[in-house]
Protein backbone atom coordinates (compact mmCIF):
# COMPACT_ATOMS: atom_id res chain seq x y z
CA UNK A 1 0.00 0.00 0.00
CA UNK A 2 1.39 3.30 -1.12
CA UNK A 3 1.26 6.21 2.11
CA UNK A 4 -1.04 8.75 1.45
CA UNK A 5 0.77 12.23 0.93
CA UNK A 6 -0.70 15.26 3.10
CA UNK A 7 -2.02 18.34 0.36
CA UNK A 8 0.21 21.70 0.73
CA UNK A 9 -1.37 25.10 0.41
CA UNK A 10 0.90 27.79 -1.20
CA UNK A 11 0.61 31.24 -2.78
CA UNK A 12 -1.85 32.94 -0.54
CA UNK A 13 -2.22 36.17 -1.11
CA UNK A 14 -4.68 39.02 0.04
CA UNK A 15 -6.42 41.72 -2.66
CA UNK A 16 -6.16 44.14 -3.09
CA UNK A 17 -2.59 44.76 -2.44
CA UNK A 18 -2.83 48.58 -0.81
CA UNK A 19 -6.65 47.91 1.97
CA UNK A 20 -7.93 50.29 3.11
CA UNK A 21 -11.28 49.85 5.88
CA UNK A 22 -13.66 50.16 2.67
CA UNK A 23 -12.59 47.26 0.68
CA UNK A 24 -13.52 43.64 -0.07
CA UNK A 25 -10.32 41.34 0.67
CA UNK A 26 -9.96 38.49 -1.29
CA UNK A 27 -7.80 35.66 0.15
CA UNK A 28 -5.92 33.37 -2.77
CA UNK A 29 -4.03 30.62 -2.47
CA UNK A 30 -2.88 27.10 -4.40
CA UNK A 31 -3.93 23.53 -3.16
CA UNK A 32 -1.42 20.82 -4.31
CA UNK A 33 -2.20 17.06 -3.35
CA UNK A 34 0.81 14.89 -4.97
CA UNK A 35 -1.94 11.62 -4.54
CA UNK A 36 -4.39 13.60 -6.74
CA UNK A 37 -7.00 13.20 -3.68
CA UNK A 38 -10.35 15.24 -3.89
CA UNK A 39 -8.87 18.23 -1.13
CA UNK A 40 -11.16 20.57 0.81
CA UNK A 41 -9.89 24.01 1.64
CA UNK A 42 -10.64 26.16 4.95
CA UNK A 43 -9.76 29.85 5.39
CA UNK A 44 -9.56 31.62 8.39
CA UNK A 45 -9.57 35.31 8.79
CA UNK A 46 -8.25 37.33 11.94
CA UNK A 47 -7.84 40.78 13.03
CA UNK A 48 -5.03 41.51 15.28
CA UNK A 49 -4.80 38.30 16.54
CA UNK A 50 -8.43 37.77 16.80
CA UNK A 51 -10.27 34.95 14.75
CA UNK A 52 -13.24 36.75 13.18
CA UNK A 53 -14.47 34.72 9.99
CA UNK A 54 -14.02 31.12 8.78
CA UNK A 55 -14.65 29.58 5.98
CA UNK A 56 -14.78 32.31 3.42
CA UNK A 57 -12.42 33.10 0.25
CA UNK A 58 -13.39 37.03 1.28
CA UNK A 59 -13.97 39.49 4.27
CA UNK A 60 -15.94 43.03 4.35
CA UNK A 61 -15.71 45.09 7.24
CA UNK A 62 -14.41 44.13 11.01
CA UNK A 63 -11.51 46.46 10.78
CA UNK A 64 -10.06 49.66 10.96
CA UNK A 65 -7.10 51.85 10.12
CA UNK A 66 -4.24 50.20 11.27
CA UNK A 67 -5.10 46.66 11.98
CA UNK A 68 -3.05 43.67 11.03
CA UNK A 69 -5.69 41.62 8.89
CA UNK A 70 -4.53 37.56 8.09
CA UNK A 71 -5.86 34.70 6.10
CA UNK A 72 -4.84 31.60 6.81
CA UNK A 73 -5.32 28.69 4.96
CA UNK A 74 -5.03 24.83 5.52
CA UNK A 75 -6.59 21.97 3.28
CA UNK A 76 -7.09 18.34 3.92
CA UNK A 77 -7.40 15.01 1.82
CA UNK A 78 -9.91 13.29 4.05
CA UNK A 79 -6.94 11.57 5.58
CA UNK A 80 -4.16 14.15 6.38
CA UNK A 81 -4.00 17.40 6.57
CA UNK A 82 -1.92 20.22 5.49
CA UNK A 83 0.11 23.01 7.24
CA UNK A 84 -1.45 26.13 7.09
CA UNK A 85 -0.49 28.87 4.80
CA UNK A 86 -1.09 32.43 5.63
CA UNK A 87 -0.28 35.92 4.07
CA UNK A 88 -0.71 39.33 5.97
CA UNK A 89 -1.87 43.18 5.38
CA UNK A 90 -2.06 45.88 7.26
CA UNK A 91 -5.07 48.73 6.50
CA UNK A 92 -4.23 52.23 5.37
CA UNK A 93 -5.76 55.09 5.43
CA UNK A 94 -8.92 55.55 2.63
CA UNK A 95 -7.03 58.21 0.55
CA UNK A 96 -7.86 61.92 0.61
CA UNK A 97 -10.08 63.01 -2.25
CA UNK A 98 -8.97 66.49 -3.80
CA UNK A 99 -12.64 68.04 -4.14
CA UNK A 100 -11.10 71.13 -5.90
CA UNK A 101 -10.18 69.35 -9.05
CA UNK A 102 -13.81 67.60 -8.89
CA UNK A 103 -11.85 64.21 -10.63
CA UNK A 104 -12.10 62.38 -7.33
CA UNK A 105 -8.13 61.80 -7.13
CA UNK A 106 -6.49 60.76 -4.02
CA UNK A 107 -3.66 63.10 -2.85
CA UNK A 108 -0.11 62.72 -4.17
CA UNK A 109 0.93 62.47 -0.31
CA UNK A 110 -1.96 59.35 0.47
CA UNK A 111 -0.83 57.50 -2.48
CA UNK A 112 3.13 58.12 -1.54
CA UNK A 113 2.02 57.13 1.87
CA UNK A 114 0.41 54.21 1.13
CA UNK A 115 2.78 53.00 -1.32
CA UNK A 116 5.98 53.15 1.06
CA UNK A 117 3.99 51.44 3.72
CA UNK A 118 3.19 48.51 1.23
CA UNK A 119 7.01 48.85 0.03
CA UNK A 120 7.53 48.00 3.93
CA UNK A 121 5.53 45.11 4.43
CA UNK A 122 6.06 43.65 1.25
CA UNK A 123 9.90 43.66 2.21
CA UNK A 124 9.46 42.24 5.44
CA UNK A 125 7.29 39.31 4.28
CA UNK A 126 10.31 38.54 2.19
CA UNK A 127 12.72 38.67 4.96
CA UNK A 128 10.82 36.44 6.41
CA UNK A 129 10.87 33.78 4.19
Amino acid sequence: MIPNTAPSVSGVSISPVLTTADDTLTCAYTVIDLDGDITTATVTWSVNGNIILTGSDSLTGGFAVGDDVVCSVTATDGQQPSNAASASTVILPVPNVDSEDGEGLPALGTIGTMAAIAAGVFASRRKDE
